[in-house]
């Protein structure tokens, strides 16, 4: 064993002299037992495989719909209104076909406000179910 900058080096040469002449040992330590006894525990204290694939499905799914709120959000902050002429068209279409449309700049930017703070108020209600 040497020292550089006050730290121990050693090198092992398998009890036979080195390079330099002096024969060095090489101390291997266990490692201690209540490591491996942690490490045991932690992988009896697993749920079953069934139940963490479930999990993970579970993850997958709270993550899409994250995914599809945050790009509807996006969509929403990327509108711009003009608050002159009718360019602006905001229609809403049942399953029936029945359909309502307005080009009022106020309502659509009203209906589009609304939008925008009920999806953020559902990103941050699914934000906490986003955990391991």
């Amino acid at each position: 064993m040497s020292s550089m900058n006050g730290k121990a080096v050693v090198t092992a040469t398998n009890g036979k002299p080195a390079a330099n002449g002096v024969k060095t040992d090489v101390i291997l330590l266990p490692v201690p037992a209540t490591k491996k006894e942690d490490f045991k525990k932690e992988i009896e204290d697993l749920p079953p495989l069934e139940d963490r694939l479930h999990r993970i499905n579970q993850l997958f799914e709270v993550q899409s719909k994250y995914n599809r709120l945050q790009s509807s959000l996006s969509k929403l902050n990327q509108f711009q209104l003009e608050k002159q002429g009718e360019r602006n068209r905001l229609s809403i279409l049942d399953e029936q076909r029945n359909e309502f449309a307005t080009h009022n700049p106020d309502i659509i930017a009203e209906v589009t406000s609304f939008l925008k703070a009920k999806i953020t108020e559902k990103i941050k209600a699914i934000e906490p179910l986003l955990k391991w």
